[in-house]
């Protein structure tokens, strides 16, 4: 007996259950999206932010309330640890998936003055002015003499030590 609550086999069983459920879920949902043949950048997104909503929040509430089932806790807690291991679930498969290093990507360089804070809408403006081309669900530049003056702007400019390049100004 552990702090009031009885450890036994079911409980083992129940946990295993879930965990492999939202296992099975997250592996069947969150396949690598296949960007060749995406409409666009943001379907491809959506589709990412949609799969781990999904297998997250499934797995991590069928985890919690297995927990609290097997504890023999009051109803109330059982829903709020479902709960709560849903949000973590959520938070866990968006920190590996395309959709969550986007958004904390997006964040961090916004934040630094780097990107735009809207770069999806940006990314669509250049696409409409002709700067950009989309290939499944990424954006291209379409001209190589763009290409060129970028690359060239970059070495004139020097990189970082860490072999990173340093912030376009102008």
């Amino acid at each position: 007996m552990l702090s009031g609550v009885t450890i036994s086999a079911g409980t083992g069983v129940l946990a295993g259950v879930a965990v492999g459920t939202g296992t099975a879920l997250a592996a069947f949902v969150n396949q690598p999206a296949d960007t060749a043949h995406a409409v666009d950048p943001r379907s491809a997104f959506r589709a990412d932010r949609g799969s781990v909503l999904l297998a997250g929040s499934f797995g991590g509430f069928l985890f919690g309330v297995a927990l609290g089932v097997s504890g023999a806790m009051p109803i109330g807690f059982v829903v709020l640890s479902g709960v709560g291991f849903a949000a973590i679930g959520v938070v866990a498969l968006a920190l590996g998936s395309a959709w969550g290093e986007f958004c904390l990507a997006r964040m961090w360089f916004a934040l630094r003055g780097e990107l735009p804070w809207r770069l999806l809408a940006f990314l669509d403006d250049g696409h409409e002015r002709g700067l950009l081309r989309q290939s499944g669900a990424a954006y291209q530049f379409r001209h190589a003499r763009l290409q060129d003056r970028l690359a060239s702007s970059l070495e004139e400019q020097g990189t970082t030590a860490r072999g990173g390049h340093r912030r376009l100004e102008g």
